[in-house]
């Protein structure tokens, strides 16, 4: 318990210690980075806090603040509109949080490593737009995501990790999906990008190793690297805007045993399809003019492969 004339805590000021329970009284304004970061183990941090109460007088949470605490439930106050990168990171045992109601961003790594098993519409409020790299990444009980589509910008690695995550739905606010955002997602069955998505960057889905289907909208244009690499996708059909096949995009695509290139496709990069073992046939478009290095590398079911006439 601390003193009800508190107004700040300061940088690192309980910084390692054992504290079990943390109730900060009406007064206090400012929570400074580091201020209840647990020990260091050579990982990451661990700490003994299984009970917080937060003033609604709370202005200001610091970056890390109470990284690895051990508390489940975490009601943050109205007044904050920005949580910090890392604040609640490697909080194991959250699975309880209560968004403020005027919160516009929610920093890198924010709920990384924590326990939370749903996250949609109710989770967030109307006022957020931004969320930062890997802010929920993995956390292994995560099933199900919706985002809302007041949602504008996500950063890098958002889920990534997040090991039993099946379904995710985007918010139709984003004009791109970041690097990673699903990578390693092992149990991800069912993915909505909506109409608007332009880009999506490298190793978006790459180790969804469950996902057997996936339907990208009209308006993608850009792809990044190893898009789906080491996934479960038995089929594809491509968007009719997008121009070329990407740089390993089905690598070690398994399962992989139907494909239709379209005429819209106009080049291939280099082993866009290299150890897909389960193609027996493939016909290219009059569109490609050139293959490049390790396209069908290792493809050793291909029996039949029709080139386009030049």
């Amino acid at each position: 318990t601390f003193s009800k004339g508190l107004k700040k805590i300061c940088k690192s000021a309980f910084a390692a210690s054992s504290i079990k329970e943390a109730i900060l009284y009406e007064g206090l304004e400012t929570i400074d980075e580091y201020a209840f970061i647990g020990s260091w183990t050579g990982y990451y941090y661990v700490g003994k806090m299984t009970s917080l109460v937060l003033p609604t007088s709370l202005k200001y949470l610091g970056n890390y603040a109470f990284d690895g605490q051990a508390f489940n439930k975490v009601i943050i106050p109205d007044n904050i509109t920005e949580i910090k990168d890392y604040t609640f990171s490697h909080c194991t045992n959250l699975d309880t949080v209560v968004l403020p109601k005027k919160l516009q961003s929610i920093g890198s790594y924010a709920f990384a490593s924590c326990a939370l098993q749903k996250i949609d519409e109710d989770f967030f409020p109307s006022t957020l737009t931004t969320i930062g790299d890997g802010a929920f990444s993995n956390n292994d009980d995560l099933e199900f995501v919706v985002l809302p589509a007041q949602i504008q910008t996500i950063g890098d690695w958002l889920f990534s990790g997040c090991d039993i995550l099946k379904s995710v739905v985007f918010s139709s606010g984003l004009k791109a999906l970041p690097n990673n955002v699903c990578e390693k997602c092992y149990q991800l069955i069912d993915v909505n990008i909506p109409e608007g998505i332009t880009t999506i960057g490298d190793h978006a889905f790459y180790y969804c190793s469950r996902l057997s289907s996936i339907y990208l909208p009209e308006s993608i244009t850009t792809i990044g690297r190893e898009l789906f690499a080491y996934s479960g996708l038995s089929k594809f059909t491509f968007p009719s805007k997008l121009e070329y096949v990407g740089n390993k995009m089905f690598y070690h695509c398994k399962q992989l045993s139907e494909i239709s290139i379209p005429e819209t496709i106009k080049r291939f990069e280099e082993d866009a399809f290299s150890e897909c073992i389960s193609l027996t046939s493939v016909t290219l478009p009059s569109s490609i003019t050139e293959i490049p290095s390790g396209t069908f590398r290792n493809c050793s079911n291909i029996e039949s492969i029709v080139l386009p006439e030049l």
